[in-house]
């Protein structure tokens, strides 16, 4: 009986081991759970308050609607289809505009970065480094933005030049399918000479396009309705290009009495259009050979950070 007792008492103990065994497992896996549920949830807000920071800073909607917003705000006007960007500005492009832009971006910056109101209420570090404007201490003018997946950067550069030019490794020129450019001229201008040189030749083409050419399609338009004092023998320059290869156009004034300074538009390898006059309308559009993905600020880089759970999200 006594042998008995025993074997009671180690079986009960046995038991009871295993019990306490089964609820601490429960309780770690319990942890485990939590732990990994809390870790999952602050990967989320980073990663949501990461998209919504990019989306005020860096992303140019794609939305017609909502494109009137950042119109509002922009140095210039925008608008795009599946695969063509439309970009409609002023040549020089007015400083106080890209200061302007600049200044929204910065002062959304501010409150995003101020640990009293930005980040009080989710307890992340929100790091925003962008250009600042001349009225905040500034010095550059310089903007460019990104069309992806073509790696095709629109930059203005000290309000005199626009730029369409490669924004990383896997740019390709040759992804540019037709180019429109539309100048407009006004009653403060005198241009009368136009010169071109494309594809080794020292002329202004006036080609068709034509489909089986993979080479880029320009079609550059001056227009001269409002500018009585213009005479251009040929205001239309079109036809396909190779971009390895010299190509400009240079519109000017020849003779005395010019007040006009010179139009400089380079096709080699980029498109580039400088201007430092009058100011003039200009209208591009760019059709490139697959859709556009992504539209964006290209001069911005932006952190969230959760140092509780030591978790980060940048560009």
């Amino acid at each position: 009986m006594r042998e008995r007792g025993i074997l009671f008492s180690i079986m009960v103990f046995l038991l009871l081991a295993s019990l306490l065994s089964l609820h601490t497992a429960s309780l770690s896996h319990d942890n485990i759970y939590r732990s990994i549920t809390n870790e999952n949830n602050a990967f989320r807000k980073v990663a949501d308050k990461f998209s919504n920071v990019k989306n005020n800073v860096i992303v140019l909607t794609t939305s017609e609607k909502e494109q009137e917003v950042d119109k509002r705000i922009l140095p210039f006007s925008y608008s795009n289809d599946s695969n063509s960007i439309a970009i409609e500005t002023g040549l020089p492009v007015r400083a106080s505009e890209v200061d302007s832009y600049l200044s929204v971006l910065n002062a959304f910056r501010v409150f995003m970065e101020d640990t009293n109101y930005g980040n009080a209420f989710d307890s992340m570090h929100t790091d925003i480094n962008t250009l600042l404007p001349q009225t905040w201490g500034g010095m550059d003018r310089n903007v460019s933005f990104l069309v992806e997946p073509q790696c095709t950067r629109f930059s203005i550069l000290d309000e005199n030049t626009l730029l369409l030019d490669s924004g990383c490794a896997d740019f390709n020129y040759l992804s540019h399918r037709k180019q429109q450019i539309v100048l407009s001229l006004k009653n403060t201008h005198d241009f009368n000479s136009v010169a071109c040189n494309f594809n080794g030749l020292g002329t202004c083409f006036n080609d068709d396009f034509n489909a089986q050419n993979s080479l880029p399609y320009l079609n550059v338009t001056l227009d001269a309705e409002e500018c009585p004092s213009c005479f251009l023998a040929q205001p239309n320059i079109r036809g396909h290009f190779d971009p390895a290869m010299a190509g400009y156009i240079d519109v000017v004034c020849v003779g005395g009495g010019c007040t006009s300074e010179p139009i400089g538009m380079d096709f080699s390898g980029a498109t580039r259009i400088d201007f430092g006059g009058q100011r003039i309308d200009l209208n591009m559009l760019v059709e490139f050979d697959s859709d556009i993905t992504g539209l964006g600020f290209n001069d911005a880089n932006i952190g969230v950070d959760n140092r509780d759970f030591g978790i980060k999200r940048w560009t």
